[in-house]
């Protein structure tokens, strides 16, 4: 059982008790020549108090023989599509002993690949929420060497929709974005095509360093509404386009653009006469 490991490691304790692990290992061949077969498992691991939240089993491999190491990894919950990960490599022990730096230069190739996920079995996760749907996927591509990796990846939502209680945010349909990242930079197209009668539009790229290495770099992010609401209560609606450009670091971001009033409704009964 995992449970037995929570003093050693932090954030077992976020794992249900009936959660059990098993590992092993053989090496065989020689010093020169070695082969490895190693295999972690792990069954059962769910999040206590969470049912909606199905139950996992994770499985991670390494097959190093004749010079090559193979790694797969896959997690299995029910009803859902396997997430799965194959990676490889050199396997050449003597010859990185020889030189270390070596290790640094072989060529690495994996990917990963996200299975399709309900969001509704994450509603309770949300506090207040009444209703969440839409779908998501994503890949990751690795490759490069072992000291400069290069990574590509992708997220996907599709059909996405939020409704909460008490009415303070409004009801979003129709939400989609892709996010594309690499070690670089990320950019994101999204879209609500409904927000209670409006719609909105966000396009733009963040670098993840700058020039001094030292922090964020900069982003180009425009957003894109129509008839956005603003205000909506008992006696006054509003409603804007907008069309603005956010530019700059963090730090020293500057919005730009844009924003129009229309569409909008003042109720008050006022006494004209005394």
């Amino acid at each position: 059982p995992l449970a037995k490991l929570r003093p050693w490691f932090k954030g077992l304790e976020q794992i249900d008790e009936k959660a059990t692990g098993k590992i092993g290992l053989k090496i065989a061949g020689s010093l020169a020549v070695p082969e490895v077969d190693a295999f972690v498992e792990i069954r059962d691991v769910s999040v206590p108090g969470k049912s909606d939240i199905p139950k996992t089993d994770v499985t991670v491999k390494l097959a190093a023989r004749e010079g090559r190491a193979d790694i797969s990894a896959e997690a299995v919950a029910k009803d859902y599509d396997p997430a799965t990960f194959k990676a490889e490599m050199a396997f050449l022990p003597k010859k990185w002993a020889a030189n270390p730096d070596s290790l640094l230069a072989e060529q690495i190739k994996g990917k990963l690949d996200l299975p399709r996920v309900q969001l509704s079995r994450f509603q309770s996760l949300i506090p207040n929420a009444l209703e969440l749907g839409g779908v998501t996927s994503g890949k990751v591509a690795i490759a490069g060497t072992v000291g400069e990796p290069i990574v590509d990846g992708g997220l996907n939502l599709s059909g996405g929709k939020l409704r909460m209680k008490g009415g303070a945010i409004p009801e979003l349909s129709g939400i989609a974005f892709d996010l594309d990242a690499n070690l670089k930079s990320v950019s994101i197209k999204g879209a609500v095509d409904d927000l209670a009668g409006g719609n909105l539009r966000i396009n733009g790229k963040m670098e993840l360093t700058n020039p001094a290495g030292d922090g964020l770099g900069p982003m180009d992010i425009s957003v894109k509404a129509v008839g956005l609401p603003l205000v909506r209560n008992e006696f006054l609606i509003v409603r804007a386009n907008a069309d603005l450009r956010i530019a700059g670091s963090l730090a020293e971001a500057r919005i730009s653009g844009e924003v129009g009033v229309i569409d909008s409704v003042f109720y008050k009964d006022i006494a004209l006469l005394p």
